[in-house]
């Protein structure tokens, strides 16, 4: 029980200094003369969006906690698959809400800010206004890397532009489904579209309502890969520790202020197929598992269409076995 308590205490202090160093000092949030994150001021809504905050928090505790208990108590692989399905779900839920209690330029309308515009990303504006063909993109593909300067372009395969032209394509098919998804946006996502189509309006590439539609779809995608990162994280664990110490370390994964700081960027999707990746590889090499190899590879496919920063992971995976 003790020991419970100084771990507690540990946790509080470190995240009570973290706080202070980020809000109570001057220290640059990022590379000084390249890039860096403002602090947002204080506003009328602090207090209250840190009260409900906490209570997410708290919440999501509270779900982790209970799930670690039946979870050691029980030998059924159907209960503890039960319980892992909450823990995705619940780890969702806490990524949603450390973002909307965030000041309002953090909050869920950053996301057609960040997703719309080329500046801080480019992907969809590729898809839905220079190479709406996916086809004639992916020929011309070669060529548009050889022009070098293309910021966000260059640095990725093009799985990304892919993703974007599959989810125009579902948004054109299935429009009563993609309507049904953006009536769940939260007020935030709705007021920074409607402020992105004004400031288009007038020029070359004007977004639509059913851009919208798309951007919602692309954000809801990367949420639940982020939180589903929690299951092969668990799997991992598993190997070494017991049902409860791994449902404990997995839990942990939507806690990283980095998860929630990068969404809706790609950035916060690789560590979902990395973990399944790894844990598909090394699986299917100690059973000797034709399916669990095709599986793997399959993981390790997506992943470097969408980013080379894979072949680490690829490395670390040889390695080890």
């Amino acid at each position: 029980m003790q020991q419970g308590w100084g771990r507690f205490l540990l946790a509080s202090v470190s995240a009570l200094t973290c706080m202070a160093i980020l809000w109570g000092t001057e220290v640059p949030l990022g590379v000084p003369g390249e890039w860096t994150w403002p602090r947002l001021p204080v506003d009328a809504l602090t207090i209250g969006n840190l009260f409900l905050g906490g209570l997410g928090a708290g919440l999501y505790v509270a779900a982790v906690a209970l799930g670690g208990q039946r979870l050691c108590r029980t030998t059924s692989r159907v209960q503890r698959s039960f319980w892992l399905l909450g823990l995705g779900i619940a780890a969702g839920g806490w990524l949603w809400i450390v973002q909307e209690t965030a000041p309002p330029a953090g909050q869920l309308g950053k996301v057609p800010f960040v997703l719309f515009y080329p500046s801080s990303s480019g992907y969809f504006t590729k898809a839905r206004f220079d190479a709406p063909d996916a086809g004639a993109m992916l020929r011309d593909y070669e060529a548009l890397m050889a022009e070098g300067d293309v910021l966000h372009v260059g640095t990725h395969p093009p799985g990304l532009f892919l993703v974007f032209h599959g989810l125009i394509a579902f948004q054109k098919n299935c429009p009563g489904l993609a309507a049904w998804c953006y009536q769940w946006a939260p007020h935030s996502f709705h007021e920074a579209m409607e402020i992105v189509r004004e400031n288009s309006a007038a020029t070359s590439t004007p977004a639509s309502a059913a851009d919208g539609e798309v951007l919602w779809l692309a954000y809801v995608l990367v949420l639940c890969c982020s939180a589903a990162t929690v299951w092969p994280i668990y799997g991992l664990l598993r190997w070494q520790l017991s049902p409860e110490a791994a449902w404990w370390g997995a839990a942990w994964w939507p806690t990283i202020p980095a998860l929630a700081i990068f969404q809706p960027k790609s950035d916060a999707v690789y560590p979902f197929f990395a973990t399944c990746f790894v844990y598909a590889f090394v699986s299917s090499w100690r059973a000797r598992s034709f399916t669990g190899s095709m599986l793997a590879g399959l993981c390790l496919w997506l992943g470097l269409m969408a980013s080379l920063a894979f072949l680490p992971v690829l490395l670390f995976a040889g390695l080890y076995v």
